[in-house]
């Protein structure tokens, strides 16, 4: 920061520190301050915001050019990924379902056996699937490539508003899965300047002090 500026706004800063505000003449002081900052805080941005904007237009080209350069090669790693995925979905598919044949043809032979061997009462647990059976399993037919990994990433949509809030209400849905909207909560309190009395939701005002340019002397003279 230039020396000069720098000095300046330490300055302000500790009579800002100072300030006790008790009287109407600590207010009238305080206002004095608060314009020496604006003022500040206008021959700062003068100094830097062009050069802050010339350095933005050397990044945002940077930028630009680096995603010209990039966007073949992503859009190669999608395609790519998304066929390893589609072929690991239906490895994956047809595992399950051979899985499952065989897995009812051993429970069969297993029911088989223990009939044969004379305990019909075995046999028809092992059929009906309350007796334990030695389970098959079959690994899905994808290499392991060193580098190459998947993850399964579970996710959820809302197709009924209404169902879900109920099941919130009774306990039966966690209340996170609630986003308030606070730029809505706003705008509410905004049109009805509080004056709607709304089950859950406290309205208050906030103040807020801002500050004009000072005026040059001998202005209007």
């Amino acid at each position: 920061m230039d020396t000069t500026l720098e000095s300046h706004a330490l300055t302000i800063v500790s009579q800002a520190k100072a300030l006790t505000i008790t009287r109407p003449a600590d207010f009238e002081a305080a206002a004095t301050v608060l314009r020496s900052i604006k003022a500040m805080r206008t021959a700062i941005a003068e100094t830097f915001d062009e050069p802050i904007a010339k350095a933005f237009a050397s990044h945002r080209a940077a930028v630009a050019a680096k995603k010209k350069h990039e966007a073949p090669l992503i859009e190669a790693e999608a395609l790519v990924k998304s066929r390893m995925s589609t072929f690991q979905v239906e490895e994956q598919r047809k595992a399950r379902e051979l899985q499952a044949k065989l897995q009812q043809e051993a429970q069969l032979q297993q029911a088989v056996a223990a009939e044969q061997s004379g305990d019909t009462v075995q046999a028809e647990a092992i059929l009906d699937g309350t007796a334990p059976i030695v389970p098959v399993v079959i690994a899905p037919n994808v290499p392991k490539v060193e580098g190459i990994s998947f993850r399964t990433t579970w996710n959820a949509e809302v197709v009924d508003l209404g169902l879900l809030l109920d099941a919130i209400v009774v306990g039966q849905a966690p209340l996170s899965l609630l986003r308030i909207d606070q730029t809505a909560l706003r705008e509410y309190a905004r049109a009805t300047k509080g004056g709607v009395s709304t089950p859950g939701i406290r309205f208050f005002t906030e103040s807020t002090v801002s500050a004009g340019s000072p005026t040059p002397t001998g202005a209007g003279r």
